[in-house]
């Protein structure tokens, strides 16, 4: 979940996609001086090995990312060190003038939300990685 979510509210279901309505509070102003909430629906698709979301926000903002558990044992990540590896694959697009707004916002907020996730896989002994 991204830090900046403030709630959220299922809407549908569709087999496995689960649609939901999603607030966030987003910085207008740096330093927080000025936040907004904004409303946006947002779905998720679990799949065998991780998970795909869709966005579609205010202005015009869609995004589509696919999260992916890789096993040590794919080739593309021996580098790892024998260690599991979130691969995520966004593709994003909003009016230009706002790119450089949204771009800072999605880094920032993934960066603590992969902080997490790691956190919750290191804190798990017992969860096994994904068969490949």
């Amino acid at each position: 979940m991204s830090p900046i979510v403030t709630r959220y509210e299922e809407a549908e279901r569709q087999g496995d996609k689960i649609k939901y309505h999603v607030w966030e509070n987003i910085d207008l102003l740096p330093f927080g001086l000025w936040k907004h909430e904004i409303k946006f629906n947002c779905s998720f698709e679990n799949k065998n090995d991780g998970v795909t979301s869709w966005i579609e926000a205010p202005m015009g903002l869609t995004s589509k990312a696919v999260y992916s558990v890789k096993t040590p044992t794919d080739p593309k990540h021996v580098e790892s060190g024998g260690e599991c590896v979130l691969d995520e694959s966004i593709d994003s697009s909003c009016n230009f003038f706002l790119k450089p707004f949204v771009e800072a916002t999605m880094v920032s907020t993934r960066k603590k939300m992969h902080a997490r996730i790691l956190a919750k896989a290191k804190a798990s002994p017992t969860a096994d990685p994904p068969s490949a």
